[in-house]
């Protein structure tokens, strides 16, 4: 598990190192790394270097969620994805994108739980830091 998250940071290093172009876009200036970092630290309530099905739900749902009705929708996800970590609007849907599994347009409980099955490599229902941090580098380099 370890040599495959350390073999996709290092293909990304290199492919952005030898010229393939990136599709995130921060108006703040804070890289793919910067961002990814932030939110690996905003899902990790516990601190203890692994991200749980309920820390995934509770970030995306409780603060995702502006109107209270227990499912985010893009424009609340994109406006909040937005605010707080200062990608641009279309690379804040492209991350919802990615996350909505069932590609309804919605994101509940069980299109959050099958996101983070993708992410979870090594099968034990939570994500290391390095598998969400390959997950999203996957939506930094893949541009359309």
């Amino acid at each position: 598990m370890k040599i495959v998250v350390v073999s996709l940071l290092l293909l990304h290093t290199c492919s952005l190192a030898f010229g393939a172009q990136s599709c995130h876009n921060n108006h703040h200036g804070l890289s793919e790394q910067d961002v990814i970092n932030l939110v690996t630290n905003d899902l990790d309530h516990n601190r203890d270097g692994h991200v749980t099905m309920d820390e995934f739900t509770k970030e995306f749902l409780t603060k995702f969620d502006h109107d209270g009705n227990g499912q985010v929708s893009e424009a609340e996800f994109v406006k909040q994805w937005h605010h707080t970590y200062h990608d641009s609007k279309e690379f804040s849907k492209r991350v919802f994108e990615f996350l909505d599994a069932d590609k309804d347009g919605l994101l509940v409980t069980s299109g959050i739980r099958s996101a983070m099955a993708a992410f979870d490599l090594n099968g034990d229902s939570r994500l290391s830091y390095g598998e969400f941090k390959a997950a999203l580098l996957t939506i930094y380099t893949n541009c359309p």
